[in-house]
């Protein structure tokens, strides 16, 4: 049995909106911004795939690039934040993050920082959305997956439009 939540994938399929080729891409619940994204390598026969191998990140331009242009267009945000930030899970996958003018203006006034440093932005919205959910979750009373369970409906709107754009589920996809 593989413990892998991107090999397995059964838990975040209902968020799933892009899937072609060797990748797939859902939006993460809860996200730490609006419109946070994964993008996933596909399992290779049993093996997990975990090491940056030509063969792990063959397709990854066409896909980071598509997948992009699927959350600038939906959501609009000033940009979107690529990272491979694989420390817990060692599975292939980008994080997406949508770059949100409001957000990034108060980061910058409150860190005095004008230009760059977005890896300190993007420890800043992780760490503030990580405290956010862990008070709504004590408030709640939840465990991680209870509130992620109460959360996923929020996103289906988005993960509907999301996947009407990357044409999910057609012959293509």
């Amino acid at each position: 049995m593989n413990d892998c939540v991107f090999c397995e994938r059964t838990p975040v399929e209902s968020r799933v909106f892009y899937d072609q080729d060797s990748w797939y891409a859902f939006l993460t619940a809860p996200p730490y911004t609006k419109g946070q994204a994964i993008l996933a390598r596909k399992k290779s026969g049993t093996r997990c795939p975990t090491t940056l191998s030509l063969q792990n990140l063959k397709g990854v331009d066409v896909a980071i690039a598509r997948v992009t242009q699927i959350l600038l267009t939906h959501f609009r945000p000033k940009d979107i934040l690529v990272a491979s930030l694989r420390g817990r899970d060692p599975h292939v996958h980008f994080h997406l993050m949508p770059l949100w003018e409001e957000e990034e203006r108060e980061w910058r006034n409150h860190s005095l920082r004008q230009k760059g440093y977005l890896m300190e932005y993007l420890g800043h919205v992780e760490h503030t959305a990580e405290t956010r959910l862990e008070i709504e979750r004590a408030k709640l009373g939840w465990s991680e997956d209870e509130y992620r369970n109460h959360v996923i409906p929020q996103v289906e709107v988005d993960v509907h439009a999301l996947r009407a754009m990357s044409c999910y589920g057609s012959e293509s996809s």
